[in-house]
């Protein structure tokens, strides 16, 4: 006997009864979708495989608390047979399927669902879900012959090669499987703060991930460390709470309790023309002004013509003199601007401007790490009395503004 699971938005009073499924259909024999949708009404009790990706869910109550019903988009290619109705599939709350459709939730990713045929309410298709795979590119359900408990030993992992790149989606799977590979995900840079353990320093930033466009959800927040060094750190804190959206390549590191962690390698910028602004970026002088034109200067004719009676030849052309041509001018710089923009010690733009004793602007990471292997004797000789620096945020405005304006350039 099997009991029907009513949508929230189908509960007419026609459909708030229970439905004695027809006995004489094997509960677990198999019907082809393109099958089913020519008279679903003559399969309730039927498994069947649809596929489609989860655009939204609903809470449900039944069978279960902790139920939800999902609205998914058909892919008719891979379910064999096409819809205009749309097709909702019922979860069961204790189902150790749950958590892989949450994941999916909104994300384009498609998925095949084998589900138990329900008596169909106008207007929709109504599916009880059995359980979930995706088999297309290599992946499994990691809630694939599992109970309530997840066990790691249970998750397929596809073979990964020492120099091969794993998929986001892959990874999510089973985080530290894949220690020590590469992955990359896109996402806007969020807060930052400092990382000094274990004689590695540098700097941690949150992530904002962009489900759609990493392909895959998660609930666990991401943190990724740039080492001091990394080629990367200006722009990471220059994008720190702005709207870009990235494309991060990192090293997959041991992941920790509730948390997803990994060791940046490089950024990119997929959706966009913007390129990468790295430390070492010079400043752009204005470009020396165009060369006058030359006069023109009519052909002079080498074979004198005939002079005919009472006609006087005509006069000499005169001659050209070439004006002088001004000396090309050399880009105008403004040293003071270029001292508070580049780090006297590094000569890299700074991202943590601070001035020192001796008027100078350093980055301040360079320069207290400076200090302390100098006696606190500065690059220019000079003793530096006030170690507690402080950052100077309208140098680091200005920073900002000049690079921006470069890129616009």
């Amino acid at each position: 006997m099997y009991q029907k699971y009513h949508h929230p938005n189908q509960m007419t009073a026609p459909y708030n009864q229970q439905v004695q499924y027809n006995q004489q259909v094997p509960p677990q024999q198999q019907v082809k979708f393109s099958d089913y949708v020519q008279n679903p009404f003559a399969y309730i009790g039927y498994i069947t495989k649809v596929s489609g990706n989860i655009e939204s869910k609903t809470d449900f109550d039944k069978p279960n608390p902790g139920s939800i019903i999902l609205l998914v988009k058909l892919n008719v290619q891979l379910s064999g047979a096409s819809t205009n109705e749309p097709i909702h599939i019922v979860v069961d709350g204790q189902s150790p399927y749950k958590d892989d459709c949450l994941l999916y939730i909104g994300n384009p990713t498609v998925l095949d669902f084998e589900c138990s045929i329900m008596q169909k309410p106008p207007g929709i298709h109504w599916f009880k879900l059995e359980k979930t795979s995706w088999d297309r590119q290599g992946y499994k359900s990691n809630s694939n012959n599992r109970g309530k408990v997840q066990q790691q030993a249970q998750i397929p992992v596809p073979p990964v090669s020492a120099n091969e790149e794993v998929s986001f989606a892959n990874y999510i799977q089973n985080p530290n499987v894949f220690e020590g590979k590469k992955t990359s995900f896109q996402g806007k840079v969020g807060d930052s703060q400092w990382y000094n353990q274990d004689g590695v320093t540098g700097t941690t930033f949150s992530i904002l991930l962009d489900a759609a466009k990493s392909g895959a959800m998660i609930e666990e927040p991401i943190y990724i460390l740039v080492q001091d060094g990394n080629d990367y750190i200006s722009e990471m804190n220059m994008q720190k709470g702005q709207s870009m959206v990235f494309q991060f390549t990192c090293q997959i590191l041991n992941k920790p309790p509730k948390m997803h962690w990994f060791k940046l390698i490089k950024t990119s910028y997929p959706d966009s023309d913007y390129n990468s602004v790295h430390p070492n970026l010079q400043p752009k002088g204005p470009s020396p002004p165009p060369q006058q034109p030359q006069p023109y200067q009519p052909a002079i004719n080498q074979h004198p013509q005939p002079i005919g009676p009472n006609i006087r030849p005509p006069p000499p052309a005169p001659k050209q003199v070439p004006r002088p041509q001004p000396a090309p001018q050399q880009p105008q710089t403004d040293p003071e601007k270029e001292k508070r923009i580049f780090c006297h010690l590094t000569n890299k733009i700074m991202t943590n401007p601070v001035r020192a004793d001796d008027g100078w602007y350093y980055n301040a990471l360079e320069i207290n790490q400076y200090l302390q292997t100098h006696r606190n004797v500065l690059p220019t000789g000079i003793q530096q009395r006030n170690l507690t620096m402080q950052i100077d945020k309208n140098v680091q405005d200005e920073i900002i503004g000049e690079v921006q304006r470069y890129v616009r350039i």
